[in-house]
Parts: structure tokens; sequence; C-alpha cells
């Protein structure tokens, strides 16, 4: 499936809707589309349909699934400002597939248990031998040595947002009291994948906060 995206907040939402659905496996790049430019996007565009089926229906895709194969997307964003085209390709493997609908996770659900904040879960479900057979999974079936990295692997897939970097990342959810007299739905899994900013733009925009409280004091009176 080929998404084309108009900006990169629609990027950014259609990355987080697929790997929730177990889009684990991905690999992202530009080509410049500056005068002079020799690559022919729309050829490109072509070429990468054929090579991972991205014409597929949905019970195409589901199909392949059930029958062990994987399955591909394409997001394709013209980043016009910066004359160039991104380009994010992600897979599923059946596996990461039936991984993402499990509803709890027993390894995740313990490194949860007595923490009461939102944190960060950096356990990646799969070992590296897991990770190293599906991604030879994907480069057997599409017969193409493209170089994959794994979602829940650092560093993170990143983003950029208005000049600052973000990161895909799977954040717990807020636990709420038992006794409390308002009713939570309990999610179905101990996370979800969120955009959260780098840690170095998270330090910049507290000392930027900083600096400006500092420069409001010496003007008050």
């Amino acid at each position: 499936m080929i998404d084309y995206s108009p900006h990169t907040k629609y990027t950014a939402q259609k990355i987080q809707d697929k790997v929730t659905r177990g889009a684990y496996f991905y690999s992202s790049f530009s080509i410049d589309d500056c005068i002079g430019s020799t690559t022919n996007i729309k050829k490109l565009i072509e070429k990468l349909t054929i090579r991972y089926d991205l014409n597929l229906t949905s019970r195409q895709r589901n199909y392949r699934l059930k029958t062990g194969k994987p399955i591909a997307d394409l997001i394709v964003q013209d980043v016009i400002y910066e004359n160039r085209w991104q380009f994010i390709l992600l897979i599923t493997t059946p596996n990461s597939h039936k991984h993402s609908k499990q509803p709890i996770h027993s390894i995740e659900q313990q490194k949860q248990i007595g923490k009461d904040k939102i944190f960060e879960m950096e356990e990646l479900s799969f070992s590296r031998a897991n990770i190293i057979a599906e991604t030879d999974l994907i480069h057997d079936y599409f017969k193409d040595d493209e170089v994959l990295n794994f979602i829940m692997s650092k560093p993170y897939l990143e983003m950029g947002f208005a000049g600052y970097s973000a990161e895909l990342v799977r954040m717990t959810h807020k636990k709420y009291k038992s006794n409390s007299d308002k009713f939570y739905k309990t999610p179905s899994k101990p996370f979800s994948w969120t955009w959260r900013w780098k840690k170095e733009v998270v330090a910049k925009k507290k000392m930027d906060l900083v600096n400006i409280t500092r420069i409001t004091d010496k003007k008050s009176p």
C-alpha cells in the first residue's frame, strides 16, 4: 500500500498507525528534488511498487500474512520547502503482526508493576535471533537486501518537526487508583506508540525557558 503524504504531521500519524498494527521493520531515505536532480520520482515509485507488491488489496494483504508472507507499506512525502522527497518503507511480518495484536506481553507487564508514572518501555520483545530471522524472511521473500531497522531498537525512528527531532517510542499508560469513582477502561496493551521529543530537544527547550525567565526578571522593576 502506498500513502502520499501532504505534510510531516500526516506522515508521522501514518507511521504510528502502521507500526501499531505490526510494521516493525523499516527503511527511510530521501531523494533530492532540486534543479539538476537526475532521479525520476515517478519511475522510482513504480519500481518500488513492483518490488514490494504495494498495490495489493486488503484481502490479498491479509491472505499473505495468514500464509506466512510479509507485506509492505510505503509512505511518500514531497517535502516542498526542502526540495526533497521522503520515503518510508515499512514491513509487517506474520510474527510482528501477531505480536501487535497480543493484548498483554508477560515480560512487559512485569516491568510495569509497581510503577505509577508513565515511562518508556525499552524491552525489545523480540530477541536478536528473532529479529535476524524476520529480516531474513523479508529479504528472501522480496529478493532484496535493503538494510532494515527494527522499530524497537535504538536509535529509534526519527522525524523532524519545526526544526526539532522527535522519536517514535512506546510509552506506558497512566494508572488510575482502583477506588476512584470514575470508570476507566483498561487498555488491551500496557503501552501505546507515540512521538516524543528527543532528550536533547527537551533539554534545549528547558534552557530556552530558563533564559526567557532570566531576561524577564532583569526587565522587571
